[in-house]
Formats: C-alpha cells, structure tokens, sequence
C-alpha cells in the first residue's frame, strides 16, 4: 500500500507546477482569444438597420482596394524590414566607435539612432 501512494505522491510532485500555472493560462488565453474571435467574426459582417448582415469577403475586397490602407500597409512593413537594419547600424557604429574612442560607447547610440530613423523616409 505504501508503494501506490509513494506513486501517487511522484505523480503528484510532477504535475503540481502545471496546476498551479493552469488558471494564469487559462484567464490570458481568454483575455487574448476572446477578442481575435470577436475580430474575425466581425470581419465578415456589416451593421445593416441596426442587425449584423453576414457580407462573407466583401470587406476584405473593399480594403484591399483603399489606397490609404494600401499606404498604411507600405509603410509599416518599411518600419518592419527598416528598424532592424537601423539598430544593426546602431551597433556597428558603437563598435567602431567603441574602438576608436574607448570611453565613447555612452555617445554613439543617441547620435546614430536619430539619423537612421529618417533613412526609410527619404526614399
């Protein structure tokens, strides 16, 4: 008998730090997927005399052909592909900076940054 609950008590240990993380788990699952649902069912509707009317792909079509969206879209993809480049260069300037002026790694980031972050806009 002692050997079952000497099992038990093994499984149990394993187990414990699960249980204790599950309701955290649960309630940020919630918090996040509750609305990305909301989102996507209202993706496909349009009010219409104060009811939701199912429209299916109509206004995926329409956005896709707004120019102000097209804008939006161009420009926060530049900032997805320019910032990492930006802060590559950011740090290669630090280094070099570093090592031509060894008390100057304080100095480089705030005089580079600046600079590149009007780069992707000048195009």
């Amino acid at each position: 008998m002692s050997l079952g609950v000497s099992r038990r008590y093994k499984l149990l240990r394993q187990i414990e730090p699960y249980l204790f993380l599950a309701p955290a788990l649960i309630v940020i699952g919630l918090i996040f997927a509750f609305p990305i649902v909301r989102l996507v069912t209202l993706s496909f509707q349009r009010p219409f005399q104060g009811e939701m009317l199912f429209v299916g792909l109509t206004n995926y079509q329409a956005i896709f052909k707004d120019e102000v969206f097209l804008r939006a879209v161009r420009n926060n993809l530049t900032l997805l592909i320019s910032v990492p480049i930006m802060v590559l260069i950011a740090l290669i300037w630090q280094f070099f900076f570093l090592i031509a002026f060894a008390v100057g790694s304080f100095i480089a980031p705030p005089s580079s940054c600046p600079t590149s972050y009007r780069l992707p806009w000048l195009v």
